[in-house]
């Protein structure tokens, strides 16, 4: 049984028609991982970001992992945060900053890409979500991010349901206060632009490709490194996550993936 997402909805159908292989949709990777680990599927390509997320589930092991073609962008996988000042204290210096955010709906970038920064940072400053039963995940994470940062902009949607992705945003409206003052560009060069000309202290979650084309030698920017030191964003930029590999995840009972 293989386990895939909605964009490769036809794909499982034919899939289903035509061969032995039983093909399922899921609402996303991570509930692909869940359903290999729990048996309900035997199989999932995902990216790796979702396997590095995933594998702490019981069951599942890695059996592949492969790249679909050479990509012409170099540095498309490469995400990377800038700041408008140098930071001290890595992510745990980050509190009260503003933050700025390309959105899930308009780049190529994964989601899951694009909110492992976040997942990170709750985890560094020892920010539970888990614990508060009273409301779903999801709205334990955005309150967190709410909570931990000043004036931000994290536009597009939120969650897939347009209700809630509206009570969430009235909620939690300090995530969508610097949106009204984005320049023009692709979502990845407004959120860089949304940092660097904020007055205050700002972060923005872009890509290596964005900086090295748009970051000039007499702006005050920098990017933030995994192992928190700060680098000069137009000498040398350092990249936050770099995952371009898709993964076979298989559960323990699956075999070897041929």
């Amino acid at each position: 049984i293989l386990c895939t997402t909605d964009k490769y909805r036809t794909e499982c159908q034919k899939l289903d028609e035509k061969s032995d292989i039983e093909c399922i949709v899921a609402e996303d990777e991570i509930t692909c991982i869940e359903h290999v680990s729990r048996g309900k599927a035997t199989f999932s390509s995902v990216t790796a970001a979702a396997a590095f997320l995933g594998m702490a589930k019981p069951n599942i092991v890695m059996h592949a992992a492969f790249q679909h073609k050479k990509e012409s962008n170099p540095y498309k996988y490469q995400t990377a945060l800038v700041s408008n000042r140098n930071i001290k204290g890595g992510l745990s210096g980050l509190r009260n900053v503003s933050y700025c955010h390309p959105g899930f709906d308009a780049t190529d970038i994964d989601p899951l890409r694009l909110i492992e920064f976040e997942r990170e940072l709750l985890i560094k400053n020892d920010i539970d979500i888990y614990s508060n039963d009273a409301a779903p995940i999801v709205e334990n994470h955005i309150k967190a991010i709410h909570d931990f940062f000043g004036p931000s902009c994290r536009p597009g949607r939120w969650v897939p349901d347009t209700e809630f992705d509206e009570t969430l945003k009235k909620r939690y409206s300090r995530l969508l206060v610097l949106c009204n003052t984005t320049n023009s560009g692709n979502a990845l060069s407004q959120a860089l632009n949304c940092a660097l000309n904020n007055d205050n202290p700002a972060i923005a979650l872009t890509t290596i490709f964005t900086i090295t084309h748009e970051v000039q030698k007499e702006m005050s920017a920098f990017t933030i490194c995994r192992n928190g030191s700060m680098s000069n964003a137009y000498l040398n930029p350092c990249e936050w996550s770099n995952l371009s590999n898709e993964i076979i995840v298989g559960n323990n009972n699956s075999g070897s993936f041929k």
